[in-house]
């Protein structure tokens, strides 16, 4: 096993080495909408905001794949249910840039781990959680607008689980 765990971080060292050009990092904030879900209905939703930090890692050079790594703060302030979430998520996305344009689109998927570091109602919410997401980027040089999607894959508390579509404006450096 740990034999197995150094040649990962050796290879994932190798990978991040030979694409260190095409890096990028951004920084977004957003709108969402966090909704609950019971035997696949849908119990409700709240608005609320996010604020993101993401570091897209080249695979290679040559073509436009990243692994993105980050962080993403959501905040549901209202007064049905108040709640913050911590999440990191890890996403696979494709760049595809437009010929001769600098528009640029980018799908993304991945998987969340969750914190709910705070919840008015804390009585059964669950405080670590994983997840899954996909979404997508369109962007003009070193500005971005994304849209996406995540869900969880255990219980937000006894058999309810949560959902949330963002939309989200960021600047790439």
């Amino acid at each position: 096993m740990k034999k197995a765990l150094f040649l990962a971080v050796l290879l994932l060292a190798g990978i991040v080495a030979s694409a260190q050009s095409s890096d990028y990092n951004r920084v977004s904030v957003g709108y969402h909408s966090f909704s609950l879900h019971a035997e696949g209905l849908s119990v409700g939703s709240e608005p609320g905001f996010n604020l993101q930090y993401t570091r897209g890692i080249g695979f290679t050079d040559k073509a436009p794949l990243f692994l993105e790594v980050g962080g993403k703060l959501n905040f549901t302030p209202t007064n049905g249910l108040q709640l913050l979430r911590l999440t990191v998520p890890v996403s696979v996305a494709y760049k595809y840039t437009i010929p001769n344009t600098e528009v640029f689109i980018q799908p993304f998927a991945g998987v969340d781990l969750i914190s709910n570091v705070y919840a008015e109602n804390t009585d059964g919410i669950k405080r670590v959680q994983g997840g899954w997401h996909l979404g997508g980027n369109i962007g003009y040089k070193k500005v971005n607008l994304g849209v996406s999607y995540n869900r969880d894959f255990t219980d937000f508390y006894d058999h309810v689980t949560s959902g949330m579509i963002a939309l989200d404006f960021g600047i790439l450096f």
